[in-house]
């Protein structure tokens, strides 16, 4: 399988093995990013409108929409190998990073299962530091090792 976006605003998936596209989504604006989750069950898209849609390839349907800092375009979407942290950037420079969950009732983590906000460089931390912003913090410098 592949997988392709375009500025038409669809995503589509390829079989290499077979002629032609294979599924085919509409975002309704020109998409800038796509990511493949880990569990390769799903796929994130980043659009100019600055929408973020997870993808379920087995539902065939958008199971997750975010809108993180209203119209400003997503630029790069990426999820972490051990699919903990979706992290995406958006036009003006912020980044923002999100916790994924486990699945209901399995232990594999789902990008549309629960998505946990825990991190933001547009929205620096306190003074004096609450707990999601040292959650954040910590990310932040997981996330920097890379």
């Amino acid at each position: 399988w592949m997988y392709t976006a375009s500025e038409d605003g669809t995503l589509k998936l390829w079989d290499l093995r077979a002629a032609g596209c294979q599924r085919e989504y509409e975002s309704g604006s020109p998409i800038n990013s796509v990511a493949l989750h880990p569990n390769q069950v799903e796929i994130v898209s980043g659009d100019r409108d600055g929408n973020i849609r997870v993808w379920d390839l087995a539902q065939n349907a958008c199971s997750a929409e975010l809108v993180p800092d209203g119209d400003k375009s997503i630029q790069s979407l990426s999820i972490a190998r051990d699919a903990s942290t979706l992290a995406a950037a958006n036009v003006r420079g912020s980044v923002f990073l999100w916790r994924l969950g486990p699945a209901p009732g399995c232990g594999e983590s789902r990008a549309s299962a629960d998505l946990e906000q825990c991190g933001s460089s547009a929205e620096p931390a306190e003074p004096t530091e609450p707990a999601e912003a040292r959650e954040a913090r910590e990310v932040w410098e997981v996330r920097a090792a890379w």
